[in-house]
């Protein structure tokens, strides 16, 4: 009973403590900018978690895009022509940040392979859970959904200025 109990208890602590953890890193995601923590709780429930090794593929290039990830702990590379002698590295992503945004409004394909550097822990969200959560709280939905185009339209601006500076300088993208 003793060495049980002991057991119990850890692994209570240690979940407590996780979701605890998820809870602030997902305070700092532009995602759940305005949501109460009952609210955060919620999107908690939602995602699905995983470990990835370092050098492990969370997906490729071309592969159907599903949802989007966010970095919990350790890091990731975002690449073009993955294993490649044509490989670029985009950026690397480290916790708090969040990538594959675009699969939850569209089903196209990968545009870059994404590899962890170290062990590394992200969170999952799905498009059939944006499209439940949409249906069961239409309020959270509307107010994730708004986050998320913000989002987009900040990275687009980003991207048009990044072409007007490679043009003005006479590099081609």
């Amino acid at each position: 009973r003793g060495v049980s109990g002991i057991s119990l208890w850890k692994n209570l602590f240690r979940r407590a403590s996780f979701a605890e953890e998820v809870r602030e890193v997902f305070r700092t995601v532009p995602l759940f900018s305005g949501f109460s923590g009952r609210e955060l709780r919620i999107f908690f429930e939602l995602m699905h978690y995983r470990q990835y090794k370092e050098g492990e593929v969370v997906f490729r290039e071309g592969d159907p895009g599903y949802g989007m990830y966010i970095v919990l702990q350790g890091e990731v590379r975002v690449v073009l022509n993955y294993g490649s002698a044509t490989e670029v590295e985009l950026v690397r992503l480290r916790r708090g940040d969040f990538f594959g945004e675009f699969s939850l409004l569209d089903e196209a394909p990968r545009s870059a392979t994404v590899v962890a550097t170290m062990p590394t822990r992200l969170g999952g969200f799905f498009r059939p859970d944006l499209m439940d959560l949409v249906e069961r709280n239409p309020s959270l939905g509307a107010r994730f959904l708004w986050n998320l185009g913000k989002v987009l339209v900040e990275r687009l601006r980003h991207t048009n200025e990044e072409l007007r500076r490679l043009r003005a300088e006479g590099t081609s993208p």
